[in-house]
């Protein structure tokens, strides 16, 4: 069995929605971000077993919100039932699968993520998302989720951590500490 086949689409479906997967348009989206996000709610909507066509409501709740409010509801809607013939011929199962298959090759699938509030270095700019995945470490716009800066990891970083206590309630935080060497 393939192990994407295997994960469900409801652990990566909130970083999705979140549009952390790649990058938000500041303009516009191309046509082809257009189809491809409209067939990935298409699946969406396939995959709960569903055989009407969704409504706008639905289908903003399969969009990403950035993604969404940059073009019109009626749009979208006309976007995925587009898709739909395609769709509807599959199973809720092969739904999922296709729905995780077209995620995986989008550039952010398969980072864990992490809100950085501050940093002492400068290169890295502040507020901002860390990505980490197994191309290394990518520091992405809050806004757009553009990457503004990159380290290549030429090792599984060791970060230290040890919780400092506190009386007044904060959300965790940590040090990290990484040390990277220019490519070879």
């Amino acid at each position: 069995m393939n192990m994407l086949s295997s994960l469900s689409p409801t652990v990566v479906l909130p970083d999705y929605l979140k549009g952390l997967f790649s990058s938000v348009p500041a303009s516009r989206p191309s046509e082809q971000l257009l189809q491809q996000v409209s067939k990935l709610a298409s699946l969406q909507h396939r995959a709960k077993d569903h055989f009407y066509l969704p409504s706008v409501r639905e289908v903003q709740e399969y969009i990403p919100a950035q993604l969404y409010r940059t073009t019109a509801g009626s749009t979208w809607l006309n976007l995925v039932s587009q898709h739909r013939q395609q769709t509807q011929a599959l199973s809720p199962h092969q739904a999922r699968a296709q729905f995780l298959g077209l995620l995986s090759a989008l550039p952010m699938f398969g980072s864990s993520f992490f809100f950085i509030q501050s940093c002492s270095n400068i290169a890295v700019p502040a507020p901002c998302i860390l990505a980490i995945n197994h191309n290394g470490l990518n520091f992405l716009s809050t806004e757009t989720h553009v990457s503004g800066l990159s380290l290549a990891l030429p090792s599984p970083p060791s970060v230290p951590w040890s919780p400092t206590p506190s009386k007044r309630p904060r959300p965790p935080a940590a040090e990290a500490q990484f040390h990277c060497l220019p490519p070879s």
